[in-house]
């Protein structure tokens, strides 16, 4: 009997541009950020958005989407409704069902044993996967806040594989 490897794709949603995060079974296959255009119009805004993500899921394949739940200070930005919606249009028109997952819940997740915080998570991904080390380098806060929405996706992503038993 094969075992089917799910493909998850995990999501951070930002005001200004969003972290993304593919895992096959328990590896992390890609990770990356996706700025939105400035100053982008709604109807260009939902555009663009329609393309990113037609192309991530033809790309990827997934067969869930994890999108970590935005913050009460991110539902007020003009970006953050339009993307959660057509993240949700274009999973149901394909048939893949979108998880939302809690910063509280990923925090909790990954840091089981630990006072938790998003700092602890992210240096518990970096020992999971080697490959984010960099973007812990703490340089300067700019940096930091660059690579912040990529980690926040792929902690969403290995909170959802732990929750479901995928990461051992």
């Amino acid at each position: 009997m094969t075992s089917h490897i799910p493909t998850v794709l995990a999501i951070s949603l930002g005001k200004k541009c969003f972290g993304i995060a593919v895992f096959t079974g328990a590896e992390l296959t890609h990770f990356s950020r996706q700025a939105l255009g400035r100053g982008t119009v709604r109807t260009l805004l939902r555009t663009q958005l329609t393309s990113i993500f037609r192309q991530m899921f033809t790309s990827f394949s997934p067969q869930v989407i994890v999108v970590r739940a935005p913050s009460q200070y991110q539902k007020s930005s003009t970006t953050v409704a339009p993307t959660t919606r057509v993240i949700e249009r274009e999973a149901k028109h394909r048939q893949i069902p979108v998880i939302s997952i809690s910063l509280a819940e990923i925090k909790a997740r990954l840091c089981a044993d630990k006072p938790a915080t998003q700092a602890k998570a992210f240096l518990h991904l970096a020992r999971r996967y080697p490959e984010l080390r960099p973007l812990l380098i703490k340089t300067s806060k700019w940096q930091q806040k660059y690579h912040r929405p990529v980690l926040a996706a792929v902690s969403a992503g290995a909170a959802y594989l732990d929750y479901t038993g995928e990461i051992k």
